[in-house]
């Protein structure tokens, strides 16, 4: 699993870090079976993490007990619930995996001490928020200008993989539609 890690981070930095076992060795390999949880709402995130293979999916639930995939996250993908590990308070989301997944995590210890310590981490670090923060305004924008099955093309497009992985209502519920709509529109793509 850490092969996998030591590849994205020398493909995002454009170089071998010196200090990159020392990053490595950070992280803790992980594996869950589908449905599994990683952090609940109201939990406070110590972790951040980086999956090998499989995805995970942020889910917010409202009061009336309906669940709504906030995002989807795939291999290779870096994530956190970020406000709660940077602020350490609760959570207002949970993420769970969508699949059998195998994941690297990274202590909030761990990953202050990298942090201050390791340049090239920050880096890592600083292009990860960059590009968190560049999705969240393509979904957002995307729900709002794109009929259903535009967004449909525009997820496909984007995780090809997602559609054959991935439990339909889940990724109906990310695409704010119903698993119905999603079933018929799938036939016309």
């Amino acid at each position: 699993m850490k092969e996998i890690l030591r590849q994205n981070i020398i493909k995002r930095l454009g170089k071998l870090p010196s200090q990159l076992e020392e990053v490595l060795d950070c992280f803790r390999e992980n594996e869950v079976s589908r449905k599994t949880p990683v952090l609940l709402a109201g939990e406070v995130c110590q972790q951040c993490y980086f999956i090998t293979h499989g995805s995970f999916k942020i889910v917010r639930t409202t009061e009336a007990g309906e669940d709504h995939t906030l995002g989807l996250i795939f291999d290779e993908e870096w994530f956190t619930a970020l406000d709660s590990f940077r602020n350490n308070t609760p959570a207002t989301e949970s993420i769970i995996a969508s699949e059998d997944t195998q994941f690297l995590s990274l202590s909030k210890e761990r990953f202050t001490y990298l942090s201050r310590e390791v340049t090239d981490f920050n880096t890592v670090y600083r292009q990860m928020l960059e590009e968190s923060q560049a999705d969240l305004l393509d979904r957002v924008n995307n729900l709002m200008a794109l009929d259903a099955l535009a967004r449909l093309k525009y997820f496909q497009k984007k995780y090809p993989q997602a559609l054959a992985r991935i439990n339909a209502r889940e990724i109906a519920s990310h695409l704010d539609m119903t698993p119905e709509t999603l079933s018929r529109l799938r036939t016309k793509i």
